[in-house]
């Protein structure tokens, strides 16, 4: 996206010089690996070098643009990237006892 191009360029000297170049940090998820990795599956995944498979639109959209930062970072190695693959935190799955406003 603009958002991680613009960083690229930051990180490359295309805009002011800082100290330390820019962090792009993407939120993604567990979705990237796939049936039952989501808020409702049983951890299918070890661990983060599990091979990704996605197959909701969710998983599938996130997965494909942490590939789009791999490759971005490739022809801007001074880019550092940080994606973290997140379980569900929070949504109607969740039985936290607490209940919405009336």
């Amino acid at each position: 996206g603009a958002l991680a191009q613009a960083c690229a360029r930051e990180a490359s000297g295309g805009g002011a010089k800082a100290a330390r170049p820019p962090v792009l940090v993407f939120a993604s998820s567990v979705e990237v690996y796939g049936e039952g990795a989501g808020a409702k599956g049983q951890g299918i995944f070890s661990d983060e070098n599990t091979e990704p498979s996605p197959v909701s639109r969710t998983g599938v959209l996130e997965y494909a643009f942490e590939l789009q930062l791999r490759d971005l970072r490739r022809q801007h190695p001074a880019l550092r990237t940080v994606v973290l693959r997140l379980h569900g935190l929070f949504g109607a799955h969740l039985n936290t006892g607490v209940r919405g406003a009336p």
